[in-house]
C-alpha cells in the first residue's frame, strides 16, 4: 500500500480489471535475485533522465501502525513513501503513476527499504521486535539497485532486529513463469518475509493462484474492496464481502496472517471483525502522525 487515498473511482478500478494478466515478452528483464551484486547507486528520476520537474521531488517516509484485531496492540509498521512537497491525494497518485510508467518506482522502493532498515534499527535499540514492511513493485524485482538495498539491510541488521516484510502486489503475477517463485525464494533465503498486498484489487483467478505460488506470510485485503463491502449498496456490498471472505479462507489454508487495509471508520472495523481478520491498518486504526516522516536516509525518525 502506498501513501495515497483508498477512495479511487470505480472507473479506475474497472480499467485495472481489464488489464491483461501478462505483459509482452521482454518487458521485464531476466531476474537473477540470488546473485549478489555490488551496491548500485540509482539516481532519482529527475537527474539525467529527462523527467518533468514534478518527478524531481525528494522522498519522505512515514510509519503507519498495523494493529492486532483482538487486542489493538501494534504488531507491525508499514513504511509509507510519498513525494515531498506534494500534499493532495490526486497529485500524489499521479506522481506514483509517473514513477511506475518510467521505471522510477524501483528507486522509490529501494529508498523505502533504507527507511525500513532505519526503523528496524530503532526498534531493535528499544527491544521492540515489531515487524516492518515496505513495498516491492513489479519493476523492483528486476532492479539491481533494489536487490542491493535488500542485501544492505540483511548485512547490517542487528541479531535481534524485527522482521523485514516485502509487500508484493497482484501485478507481480505478470512476471514470466518461474521468476516470481525465484524472487520469493531469494527473499526468504535472506530472512525476508513476504506479504501479498492489495488482494482483491482487482479480482481474478490469478490473484488466488498467487496464494499458492508465493505462500505469503501475510495477506493484505484491498482497501478498495473493503470500501465496496461497506459502501457498495446491498448487492455490491454482499458480493464484495463474499469475495473478501473467500480470500480470508484461502489465507487461512496456507497459514498466512490476514491484514484488512483501509480501516477508515467504525463500519470498516465491524466488517473486519465479521471477516475474522488478524490485524487492521488504516486511518481509523492508526494514521501516520507528525514527527514520523523521515528522509531517504532515515534521519528524523520519531
Amino acid at each position: 500500500m502506498r501513501d495515497t487515498s483508498y477512495a479511487a473511482g470505480m472507473a479506475a478500478m474497472a480499467a485495472r480489471e481489464r488489464l491483461a494478466a501478462t505483459v509482452p515478452a521482454g518487458t521485464i528483464r531476466q531476474i537473477q535475485p540470488l546473485r549478489r551484486r555490488a551496491p548500485a547507486r540509482e539516481t532519482p528520476p529527475d537527474r539525467g533522465r529527462g523527467q518533468s520537474a514534478r518527478a524531481g521531488h525528494g522522498l519522505a517516509f512515514a510509519r503507519q501502525p498495523i494493529r492486532g484485531a483482538a487486542a489493538g496492540r501494534v504488531i507491525a509498521y508499514e513504511v509509507l513513501a510519498r513525494p515531498a512537497g506534494i500534499d493532495d491525494t490526486r497529485s500524489r497518485e499521479g506522481w506514483f503513476a509517473a514513477m511506475e510508467a518510467t521505471g522510477g518506482i524501483a528507486w522509490v522502493d529501494a529508498e523505502a527499504v533504507g527507511a525500513a532498515s532505519a526503523l528496524r534499527s530503532r526498534l531493535a535499540a528499544t527491544a521492540n521486535a515489531t515487524a516492518v514492511s515496505c513495498n516491492g513493485s513489479l519493476r523492483s524485482l528486476g532492479s539491481a539497485a533494489w536487490w542491493a538495498a535488500i542485501d544492505r539491510v540483511v548485512d547490517v541488521a542487528p541479531p535481534d532486529a524485527s522482521p523485514l516484510v516485502v509487500e508484493l502486489t497482484e501485478r507481480c503475477s505478470e512476471i514470466r513463469p518461474g521468476a516470481l517463485e525465484e524472487a520469493a525464494r531469494a527473499l526468504r533465503n535472506r530472512g525476508v518475509w513476504i506479504c501479498l498486498d492489495d488482494v482483491g484489487d482487482p479480482a481474478g483467478q490469478h490473484v488466488l493462484a498467487l496464494f499458492e505460488r508465493l505462500r505469503p506470510d501475510w495477506v493484505k485485503l484491498s482497501g478498495r474492496l473493503m470500501a465496496r463491502a461497506v459502501h457498495g449498496g446491498r448487492t455490491g456490498a454482499s458480493r464484495a464481502e463474499a469475495e473478501l471472505a473467500g480470500y480470508v479462507a484461502r489465507a487461512r489454508g496456507i497459514g498466512a496472517m490476514v491484514v484488512a487495509e483501509g480501516i477508515e471508520n467504525p463500519r470498516f472495523q465491524v466488517l473486519a471483525e465479521r471477516l475474522g481478520v488478524d490485524a487492521l491498518q488504516g486511518f481509523w486504526s492508526g494514521e501516520p502522525a507528525d514527527g514520523m516522516w523521515v528522509n531517504a536516509s532515515g534521519a528524523g525518525m520519531a
